[in-house]
């Protein structure tokens, strides 16, 4: 099983938000039960004491061995009867409490967000999270931490406004150079696809089989007869030729 536990502290400065994950895996055997413990602190490793320390704990004692025994039984009902016993008392321990330290983050920031904006938590910490992009907070949360982390995210999405903006212009400029464009073998060879393949493909190609020489093919024909990356390739290399 795998849960996450959130501490939230109050400082002086603001508020600092650890996320505990924590897995435990078990494999079973006629007489053992064989137990794999996994706990990080922020996305980076720590111990079941460790833990146990910050939120006041008594390590229970299926945690205390990696093998640990429990009498089986004699069936399946049985066995399944001590699984159950033993797992609760992981119960408390391990108590995800997620979305309760959401809310509670939430509520306590409110005059800070602004609409859309929720602080979340995963493994790493607590982050702001707006419109599909999430920026984790470094160390204390409060009202500057909140605006850095907006600035932050500003930042991205003026980013990728201004990357999808010329991809998409890009792709209009390849398309409507396509029809303009010719592609030589040459253009082929200099773009780094192999002559060896280069030759194959021009040999290939109708006219060629009928005996005509082609100095050159329309990209946008070419790409109704071959597209790949290497035809692609190509293509722009050919392009930024002729520009």
């Amino acid at each position: 099983m795998k849960k996450l536990y959130v501490q939230i502290e109050e400082k002086k400065s603001g508020v600092k938000v650890t996320a505990w994950e924590q897995e435990f895996l078990y494999q079973e055997s006629c007489r053992h039960v064989y137990l794999t413990k996994s706990v990080y602190r922020n996305g980076k490793k720590s111990t079941v004491p460790a833990f146990a320390k910050v939120t006041g704990q008594e390590v229970p004692d299926i945690l205390r061995a990696n093998v640990y025994f429990w009498r089986p039984g004699t069936n399946a009902a049985w066995r399944r009867s001590n699984e159950e016993k033993r797992n609760a008392e992981l119960a408390d321990f391990m108590r995800d409490n997620r979305e309760e330290a959401e809310k509670e983050l939430n509520k306590r920031f409110s005059n800070y967000l602004l609409p859309g904006e929720k602080i979340k938590v995963d493994s790493l910490g607590a982050y702001l999270s707006y419109r599909g992009h999430d920026y984790h907070f470094d160390g204390i949360i409060n009202k500057n931490a909140i605006e850095k982390v907006r600035e932050a995210i500003k930042q991205r999405r003026l980013s990728d406004i201004k990357l999808y903006r010329e991809q998409k212009t890009a792709k209009e400029q390849f398309k409507n150079l396509l029809p303009k464009t010719f592609v030589t073998v040459k253009d082929s060879i200099d773009a780094g696809n192999c002559p060896v393949g280069t030759m194959n493909f021009y040999n290939s190609l109708d006219l060629v089989k009928k005996g005509f020489h082609l100095r050159a093919l329309r990209a946008d024909a070419l790409l109704k007869i071959r597209n790949d990356e290497y035809a692609h390739r190509a293509v722009r290399t050919a392009m930024q030729r002729v520009q």
